[in-house]
């Protein structure tokens, strides 16, 4: 044997085959259809283990309806009895009362309905004291009043001018009384000096007065030295600290004051008549001071440390003798305008 081996010397030589190598195929397709013989027989196998092992099989159900049972009527009930050999039967009952609604409508549409009263003579409750005469039937009807001709007129009714302008958007509104309350309110103090309170005002106490439509239009300077009366029975009830409704209007001008005078002070002093005790009067001076002021800084917002209130009671009286009438100027309430507040007294 050679000690080398050459492949171009093997290639010559003749080929070998294996016998083994035939039978190759044959063993594959067996072991194939051995396999599917095995899972043919396993999946029969485990579906008899389940029932074994008592799981269920799937049950079909079918749905069924239940009726109700019916009653079985024996043929005997079905049997008619003849009538009688006697029997006569009942003649028609009239057609006439047949008819339904619409018939006996159509039927009575057409007929005379006599609507006279059988009223042979009226009864009333109470008779007439003085009974019209008889007339005659046949005589002729009197003419008829002529009704006041108006038809001219009609339509200038609605166009006749008012004695007060309605009032227009945000304007403020008041009633006749409120400004029949605001011209007295003048007239009080216009009367007092005028008259000087019938002759029997105090000395002094009259010094410096003027009316509210004056100091409105007065310098601040001019101001230090005058004052105005406010009539107590126009601004309050009797005996009472709060104000009227009519008042109110008033106080609008005294608001003028103050606001065409914004760095002064407003001193508003409250005064009584002579009538009633010494107690009672100052404490009800100082209340309806208080009640003045209360209006100016609620209603109009002005500064309440630039208004003064203070109350003197009846201890500075314009009148010192008369009736409650005659005393009438001492029940007042005095504004004065200052420039530095009251020094205590």
């Amino acid at each position: 044997m050679s000690d080398r081996y050459s492949w171009e010397q093997g290639s010559g030589g003749p080929t070998y085959r294996s016998s083994n190598q035939d039978h190759l195929g044959w063993w594959a397709a067996a072991a194939m259809l051995a396999s599917i013989l095995l899972h043919v027989v396993v999946f029969f196998a485990l579906d008899q283990v389940k029932i074994v092992l008592g799981i269920p099989a799937e049950t079909n159900t079918e749905r069924v309806s239940i009726l109700n049972p019916t009653e079985v009527i024996p043929e005997e009930r079905f049997t008619i009895t003849p009538p009688p050999e006697d029997f006569v039967a009942p003649p028609p009952s009239d057609t006439t009362k047949l008819l339904d609604d619409v018939d006996i409508l159509d039927a009575v549409k057409d007929l005379d309905v006599d609507m006279a009263p059988q009223v042979v003579e009226t009864t009333v409750a109470i008779l007439p004291s003085s009974p019209a005469a008889s007339g005659n039937p046949a005589a002729t009807a009197p003419s008829v009043s002529p009704v006041i001709d108006i038809a001219d007129d009609l339509p200038e009714l609605g166009r006749s001018e008012t004695e007060m302008k309605p009032a227009a958007v945000g304007q403020v509104t008041v009633d006749p009384g409120s400004i029949k309350a605001d011209s007295e309110f003048s007239e009080f103090t216009d009367d007092v000096m005028k008259r000087g309170a019938n002759g029997k005002a105090e000395k002094g106490s009259l010094e410096g007065v003027t009316s509210l439509e004056e100091m409105i239009g007065l310098p601040s300077n001019q101001l230090l030295g005058k004052k105005t009366m406010l009539p107590s029975d126009l601004i309050f009830e009797f005996n009472k600290a709060e104000l009227r409704e009519s008042a109110k209007i008033g106080l609008f001008k005294l608001g003028s004051l103050l606001d065409n005078n914004p760095t002064m002070y407003c001193w508003i002093e409250g005064h009584t008549d002579l009538i009633g005790g010494d107690a009672a009067n100052l404490e009800l001076s100082i209340r309806r001071a208080e009640a003045v002021k209360e209006y100016l800084v609620k209603s109009m917002y002005f500064d309440p440390d630039k208004i003064i209130t203070r109350g003197y009671g009846r201890f500075q009286p314009i009148i010192t003798t008369g009736d409650k009438d005659q005393q009438a100027p001492n029940r007042r309430v005095e504004i004065k305008m200052r420039r530095t507040p009251p020094t205590e007294e």
